[in-house]
């Protein structure tokens, strides 16, 4: 079942402000067709929208780590702003953790947040990730220079009930 609204133009600066520069802003028709392409074509798929109530909302995925890093993922999730506010985006996390967890081989996920983005970090924090430190200065956004906060979420303290 396809969800109304897709796919979804997240056109709104708001979203783009608080991801990579990779996230193209003004959001057009043609990047979300190359991204789902793309995203639908990758084994596994490590990408998928957020639907509440049948709409489109948002989207969330994992980076798989390589090498060394094969046991860990990025995680980075998006929401637009008329559905911020009403826990969606935590239960997502928490629901998206959960099955990375059962169904890949990551035991742990980590991401950065831009230090100006105190929501997507109470988020994560709602979500069970832990704070694990910051790096200042280290990224430019929309010109700014700008720090990024670190999180982490292991599949032991899960399993644990920690």
């Amino acid at each position: 079942m396809t969800p109304r609204g897709w796919p979804f133009l997240p056109t709104n600066p708001a979203i783009a402000r608080n991801l990579r520069d990779g996230f193209p802003s003004p959001y057009t028709l043609a990047d979300a067709e190359a991204f789902i392409a793309i995203s639908t074509a990758r084994e596994p798929v490590c990408n998928y929208a957020i639907v509440h109530d049948g709409e489109v909302a948002g989207g969330i995925g994992i980076l798989p780590g390589q090498d060394v890093h094969r046991i860990s993922g990025e995680i980075g999730y998006w929401l637009a702003p008329e559905y911020w506010g009403r826990g969606i985006a935590t239960r997502t996390v928490e629901a998206f953790c959960r099955f990375v967890f059962a169904e890949t081989g990551i035991i742990h996920i980590h991401t950065g947040v831009f230090s100006y983005n105190r929501a997507s970090a109470r988020v994560l924090e709602k979500a069970g990730f832990t704070y694990v430190g910051s790096m200042h200065d280290c990224a430019v956004k929309c010109g700014e220079i700008i720090g990024l906060d670190y999180y982490e979420l292991c599949k032991s303290n899960i399993t644990a009930g920690r």
